[in-house]
Order: C-alpha cells, then sequence, then structure tokens
C-alpha cells in the first residue's frame, strides 16, 4: 500500500516518513528532494528558496508533476510537500489507491522549529492563518491523523498505523 504523509510545514513528514519506511522496509520518496532535482539540480537551494525564486504557480506546477510521478509506485511510504493539499485533484486520486495520514503537529512546535531558519522570515499572524486554513484542508483528505505529542513516540505510533491499518477512514 502506498502511504501519503500529509500536514504543514515542518510537521516532521520526511523525519519520521525516512525512519518509518526504514524500520518496515518500505522504499521512501520525499517528494521536497525531488521536486529539488528537479528545480535545482546543483541542490544548492531549498524548496522554501525554490518556491521564492521560481514563483508559485510554477513551484506548484512542478510540485504536482513529482507528485503524479508517485502515484502507481506500489507500496511505499511518501513525505509530501507542505503545500501538496493545494493539489485536490491529485489527492482525491490518491485517495483511491492509496492510505492518506496527516501529521497533525501543534503550531507552537512548528513555530519553534521554523523561526531561526535563514530563509524563513514570515508575518507570525499569517503563518498561523495558513495553519489553520490547510489543517482544516489535511484533517478533510486524510484516512488516518496522528496527533504528534511529545510524550509519546512519534516513530512507533505511526508504525502502528501503518501495520495495523487497511484502506480508508
Amino acid at each position: 500500500m502506498l502511504w501519503i504523509l500529509i500536514g504543514f510545514t515542518h510537521s516532521g513528514k520526511s523525519y519520521l516518513g525516512s525512519r518509518v519506511a526504514k524500520d518496515l522496509g518500505l522504499p521512501f520518496h520525499d517528494t521536497d528532494v525531488l521536486l529539488q532535482r528537479v528545480l535545482d539540480p546543483s541542490a544548492s537551494l531549498s524548496c522554501r528558496e525554490l518556491y521564492q525564486r521560481h514563483g508559485a504557480l510554477h513551484f506548484r506546477s512542478h510540485e504536482a508533476r513529482v507528485l503524479e510521478s508517485l502515484l502507481h509506485t506500489g507500496p511505499a511510504l511518501v513525505a509530501s510537500g507542505g503545500g501538496s493539499i493545494y493539489h485536490t485533484e491529485l489527492l482525491q486520486r490518491f485517495s483511491r489507491s492509496s492510505n492518506i495520514l496527516f501529521l497533525d503537529t501543534p503550531f507552537m512546535v512548528i513555530r519553534s522549529r521554523v523561526q531561526s531558519l535563514p530563509a524563513f522570515s514570515p508575518s507570525w499572524e499569517h503563518f498561523e492563518a495558513e495553519y489553520h486554513r490547510r489543517r482544516d484542508l489535511y484533517t478533510r483528505h486524510a484516512h488516518h491523523s496522528l496527533v504528534l505529542d511529545p510524550r509519546r513516540d512519534a516513530v512507533q505510533a505511526l508504525k502502528d498505523i501503518i501495520a495495523g491499518s487497511t484502506h480508508g477512514k
């Protein structure tokens, strides 16, 4: 089964996805890394920098192509980009053949992770509004949700969901 991890930027999709995929013996695909290879083969720019350089339309267009290329990859774990939630038609297609899992990371945790990044200088009010707007979309599209809690082993919790699940909400 193909598993798609969705969630806000810096919610832990790449970190948890790579660890869980390794533990479960699944291929792992990080759409941000794949997108960086397409838009910046030298791998010198982050996705945020690529977004700023190329603009939203160009970036999202390539992001959709990367996602679509993973649609029929077979059993694997995919960490999607935080904005991939805006590719509604693609997510609906994934929903029919994959499990979509929302990593529900509290806003203050995400804020603490991004506030010191050099390419990151948002208006916190706008950033938080976007977080809540996307959170509603993530919840709507997900078959499963995992609320990330520092008192709980997130790797084990994600493995438990994947190991114990069949397709569906």
